[in-house]
């Protein structure tokens, strides 16, 4: 299952719910994989060095039985990185040899999770449509893809850039100014509506908000989308139990100060924004907010 969208619209929250239900496990960002999950002093949210950890180390040796570690960084620059855009397009629509090559290295490692971890379904928060994409080449290895467009109303995506610590000083501020930010929100969900949402592809949309205020109704959807019963994940909701985030290697990072979750229904509150950015988004990006059933002053519409 590949999450798709911008950063910061709860891409781990929901990896890590769903990895609550035994046939699902969730590995986080995996386009982080091997650089930098892999460098040296880089932590499992199991506690352990990822390096150190026994779960990773065993998919790192089943992995490299068939393919290379560096092979797999090698396709990562060429095909996925936002430099390559346009050659990652490109190679998509010739599916040329090299770019089938770093599909299958990406089948190998997602098996080597699924049998590690004994879980058929593999969730992948990367979110590069372009990666999404690739997957689909895979499907010689046997793997199957399936996806989730993850969109989170595009104001409280703004606050939370605006308001993280160690914000960029002087010009490399401007890349994180609220007209950059929109720009950045609108790109993301549009690049993974327009080449996703295609007829053809297992797509589903799921709002962050619903998520959060309406979990059991939300994960009832994503259930019937990949053939799983949540029932189990939506007692674990109802009690406010802890959900353990077991061998996530990249993610949220407030993973690295607590491995569990614990999510209850909850409307998400307003935007705190200032009214100058508010507009600047909905100015940029408004038209497909509105889309996606975003309304200027209420937030999002049921």
């Amino acid at each position: 299952m590949y999450v798709c969208g911008t950063h910061r619209s709860g891409a781990t929250i929901l990896g890590v719910l769903l990895s609550a239900h035994p046939e699902v496990f969730f590995a986080g960002e995996l386009y982080k994989f091997p650089v930098p999950t892999w460098d040296p002093g880089r932590r499992c949210s199991c506690g352990s060095m990822v390096r150190e950890c026994p779960f990773w180390t065993e998919v790192v040796r089943d992995f490299e039985r068939q393919s290379s570690v560096a092979d797999l960084r090698r396709g990562q620059r060429r095909y996925e990185s936002w430099e390559a855009l346009p050659r990652g397009l490109i190679a998509l629509r010739l599916r040329g040899q090299e770019l089938r090559d770093h599909a299958a290295r990406m089948a190998t490692l997602a098996q080597a999770i699924a049998v590690r971890s004994g879980q058929r379904i593999v969730v992948d928060a990367s979110r590069s449509p372009v990666r999404g994409l690739i997957y689909l080449l895979a499907r010689r290895q046997g793997v199957e893809a399936a996806y989730i467009h993850l969109v989170r109303d595009g104001r409280t995506y703004l606050q939370s850039e605006l308001s993280r610590p160690g914000l960029p000083t002087g010009p490399s501020r401007l890349l994180n100014n609220a007209f950059m930010l929109a720009g950045r929100w609108l790109t993301m969900n549009l690049l993974a509506l327009g080449l996703l949402s295609r007829g053809r592809l297992p797509y589903l949309r799921v709002r962050y908000e619903d998520l959060l205020a309406h979990p059991e109704e939300t994960l009832g959807r994503i259930g019937e989308f990949l053939g799983v019963d949540f029932q189990s994940v939506v007692a674990m909701v109802r009690s406010r139990t802890p959900i353990a985030s077991r061998h996530v290697i990249a993610g949220n990072r407030a993973l690295k100060q607590s491995s569990t979750l614990t999510l209850w229904s909850r409307p998400v509150p307003p935007s705190m924004i200032n009214r100058r950015s508010r507009w600047t988004f909905w100015i940029v990006a408004g038209w497909l907010a509105g889309f996606f059933g975003y309304r200027p002053r209420t937030g999002a519409e049921g």
